[in-house]
């Protein structure tokens, strides 16, 4: 009897687990999040200052 016992406590345990977990999914909802929209990137410095010919292809 005692170990029939364990398992439905067992069982209801991880029931309890599962259920407080899908709450909380729901509660963060990861997909309704609205992604942010970026207009146009801005140039850092750095970019500015390097011309095309600094990075010349390597010939073997």
């Amino acid at each position: 009897m005692k170990n029939s016992t364990n398992k439905v406590l067992e069982l209801l345990f991880y029931a309890a687990l599962s259920i407080i977990f899908i709450v909380l999914y729901f509660i963060n909802k990861p997909y309704d999040k609205k992604p942010v929209h970026v207009d146009s990137p801005a140039k850092t410095t750095i970019e500015s200052q390097v011309s095309p010919y600094d990075a010349l292809p390597m010939q073997p």
